[in-house]
């Protein structure tokens, strides 16, 4: 009897707590329902508010305290919906550090930060002169800014130069004769000008008792260019024996003289032609040019001075050729070369060049050297002095300088076409053969 009652209860019992957790499961399950959909409620409207800070941490991390207190029940299901919002977050997160660095860089100070170069121009000087090239540095306001870096390049050189308070950086030049690029750059903007050296030039007169107007002379007349130099030598030999010099470099020293003979008109009208060209074309050394020897004798249009055959008396100590052979050797010249026309049937008679072997065999060299590329004949004697004694060249050769003749034929008084280009291609050849031009 005992036994039964025992076991009556122990299934009442049984049944009792059966019913019982049937009863707690639908009630957990439930509330957890309801706890889901406020969370998915509440979390998207944090998220879009309040981005988390912890977005690279673990899903177990992503509530913050008021989602603890919340949600202290919430299970799996529960974070399987939290990660459903970290998209959100992310995203959220992203446009907004977005919007950040956009603000940040509209908050950067750009008064300091070169915009553009103004005050620059191109620059035109003379050679042995130095001249100043500057700039100002201005920022996009406008405004200039005062120690910036600007970087100069010119030719093989570069110069370095903070602007001043003014903003402006400069620098000094003092180039040989030519053309040249000044290129600069500060930061990300760069420029560039043109900075132009002239050869310098001087005109001098020598009184020699030998000036007059070379324009009675109407070849000479008729064939004046064009030119402010050649205007200011014409000008100038009315007052004696004018000489003018040109200088753009540390090159060689070269000597030219016509119009020893005041007849032979081609080499003097060469002569005025190659000064215009040398006044907008930049040397290497120094070129000395005496277009009218005999100023009196060019106006006249006769070959003499007062009678005087000047080249045959360049060893005679006071005559207009001895002191032209002083001063060539007084200008220390590397140089010389004495320019002619022939008359048809004279002596030489024909295009051609003369030199000497002795005492100077780079004489005989130079001789070569301008019958090969100036297309005319070349004679080289043996012994400077032998064959013309007093003549121009014979002497400054037996002074040690290289010197050489050149003729073109055409009849005196008077110019054959072609003779005038033809002796101005010499003279130039001369140039080049000592690397003056």
């Amino acid at each position: 009897m005992k036994k039964r009652f025992l076991v009556l209860v122990l299934l009442v019992i049984s049944l009792f707590l059966l019913l019982a957790t049937v009863s707690a499961e639908e009630i957990v399950s439930d509330d957890s329902n309801t706890e889901i959909g406020v969370f998915s409620e509440k979390q998207s409207v944090t998220s879009s508010d309040e981005p988390n800070d912890n977005m690279g941490d673990d899903t177990s991390n992503d509530l913050d305290d008021n989602d603890s207190k919340n949600f202290s029940d919430s299970n799996s299901i529960s974070v399987s919906h939290s990660s459903t919002n970290i998209t959100t977050i992310n995203s959220t997160t992203t446009n907004s550090t977005a919007i950040d660095t956009t603000t940040t860089n509209s908050n950067i100070n750009t008064s300091n930060v070169p915009f553009k170069f103004t005050s620059t121009k191109n620059i035109v000087s003379t050679y042995g002169k130095k001249v100043k090239f500057s700039l100002k540095v201005l920022n996009k306001e406008g405004k200039a800014i005062s120690h910036t870096l600007v970087t100069f390049k010119v030719s093989s050189k570069t110069y370095k130069v903070y602007t001043n308070v003014n903003g402006i950086s400069s620098i000094n030049l003092n180039y040989n004769a030519g053309k040249y690029t000044i290129y600069y750059y500060a930061s990300d903007i760069s420029g560039k000008n043109r900075y132009t050296v002239k050869n310098y030039y001087k005109i001098t007169t020598y009184k020699w008792n030998s000036g007059a107007n070379v324009l009675k002379n109407k070849k000479i007349k008729s064939n004046v260019l064009k030119s402010t130099l050649v205007k200011k030598i014409i000008k100038a030999a009315k007052f004696g024996t004018p000489i003018i010099k040109f200088k753009g470099g540390n090159g060689k020293v070269v000597f030219i003289t016509s119009g020893v003979h005041g007849n032979e008109i081609p080499s003097q009208i060469a002569s005025l032609k190659l000064i215009k060209y040398l006044e907008t074309h930049s040397i290497k050394g120094t070129i000395y040019i005496m277009p009218f020897m005999n100023s009196k004798g060019t106006a006249a249009n006769v070959r003499n001075y007062k009678g005087i055959r000047l080249n045959k008396l360049a060893n005679k100590k006071g005559t207009i050729s001895y002191k032209t052979v002083k001063l060539i050797k007084k200008l220390k010249s590397n140089a010389y070369g004495d320019f002619h026309s022939t008359r048809p049937g004279g002596k030489p008679g024909k295009n051609v060049v003369m030199g000497t072997y002795r005492p100077t065999k780079k004489s005989a060299t130079l001789a070569k050297y301008i019958s090969k590329k100036a297309k005319v004949k070349c004679i080289i004697y043996k012994k400077a002095g032998v064959e013309y004694p007093g003549a121009l060249e014979d002497v400054v050769s037996m002074k040690g300088i290289p010197a050489v003749s050149c003729e073109v034929i055409s009849p005196h008084g008077k110019i054959k076409s072609g003779s005038v280009s033809k002796s101005l291609l010499m003279m130039k050849t001369l140039l080049k053969y000592n690397s003056v031009i």
